[in-house]
């Protein structure tokens, strides 16, 4: 999960195209099979089903942080990101939520179908074990979606960089309806 957030943390500090093709690139050459699968379905719109509500992440982490609610929302609408303010009201931590993006893949999936109360256990045990920087981005994935500009010719490209194949045969291979869960690299 740390390179995952490193890769997040890159592609959200620039603007610059090339720049956004070498952050993922280097994770591609660096990340395991299962992980690069899951960036390539989270950045096409092959995420999995929202987990929690944005209500229930706001109330539990006031809960947590020891702040009423209205000072979170509050918050919120000036920082203009709720990931991003969730992540910054709690304590920072150095624990280890997750091994890697495909094991947090996982809890957010079997996590969804759980009633409020077991969801609101099982998300703030893992963000009592986070960096502020990990849970921003655990916190996006939960809420379901990244606007970090990664366009499907710009993933294409990056892919092909690091496959050293061509982009039409990246593309093709990304076309269709795949499952990360189900699919090998």
């Amino acid at each position: 999960m740390k390179q995952f957030t490193r890769l997040i943390k890159l592609l959200d500090t620039t603007n610059k195209t090339n720049e956004k093709i070498s952050a993922l690139s280097w994770y591609f050459s660096n990340a395991n099979d299962n992980d690069k699968l899951w960036v390539v379905a989270l950045f096409s719109g092959k995420k999995p089903k929202r987990a929690a509500t944005s209500t229930e992440l706001r109330k539990w982490a006031s809960e947590m942080a020891g702040l009423p609610l209205w000072i979170v929302e509050e918050s919120w609408h000036i920082a203009g990101d709720l990931a991003e303010t969730l992540s910054k009201i709690l304590a920072d931590r150095q624990g280890e939520a997750f091994k890697n993006l495909e094991e947090a893949m996982d809890f957010i999936k079997s996590i969804t179908p759980l009633s409020p109360e077991e969801k609101k256990c099982r998300i703030t045990e893992k963000w009592l074990l986070m960096t502020a920087d990990e849970r921003f981005v655990f916190n996006k994935m939960i809420l379901g979606g990244f606007r970090l500009g990664i366009s499907e010719g710009l993933l294409t490209k990056a892919l092909a960089k690091s496959l050293n194949l061509t982009q039409d045969d990246v593309a093709v291979r990304l076309s269709g309806n795949w499952d990360p869960s189900t699919t090998s690299w």
